[in-house]
């Protein structure tokens, strides 16, 4: 997600607050919500949101890192990325090819080629357009830079 100012405190007041649950209901805040939290006034508000906001175009290496896919470290993240350029295409991929990129092993291919099918992952992706990172889902489906 890479939200600037998005600490952990804030985490913990907004689910407190608003019921924050998980990721995707980061991308239905409003105003309204942010506002009514202890130590949040109008410009800090705006200044969440403004973060919120431009975190829907994140580096691809940064999406694949944040999946939670097993073994794939931010160097795997990187390495995947600048190896397919698209998340359609990794998504898409055999173990042979992915075993082929930098340092990952068997293992590492087994799962994300496993967690690539997952009806979780369809789902977590579902909730990520659904809630606000559209543009950025397209972009890389089609295999442009954000």
């Amino acid at each position: 997600m890479d939200i600037e100012g998005f600490s952990e405190k804030t985490i913990e007041k907004l689910m407190g607050t608003v019921g924050l649950k998980e990721i995707p209901d980061v991308y239905k805040l409003r105003y309204e919500d942010i506002i009514k939290i202890e130590g949040f006034k109008e410009k800090r508000t705006n200044n969440l949101l403004t973060a919120i906001e431009n975190s829907k175009n994140p580096q691809l290496s940064n999406f694949i890192y944040a999946l939670g896919i097993p073994n794939v470290g931010i160097k795997t993240a990187r390495d995947l990325a600048d190896y397919f350029k698209s998340f359609d295409k990794l998504r898409n991929s055999k173990e042979d090819e992915l075993i082929s990129i930098g340092d990952i092993g068997s293992i590492t291919a087994k799962e994300i080629v496993e967690f690539s099918t997952m009806k979780e992952l369809l789902t977590q992706l579902m909730n990520y357009l659904i809630w606000g990172l559209i543009h950025f889902m397209k972009m890389i489906v089609v295999g442009l830079s954000p």
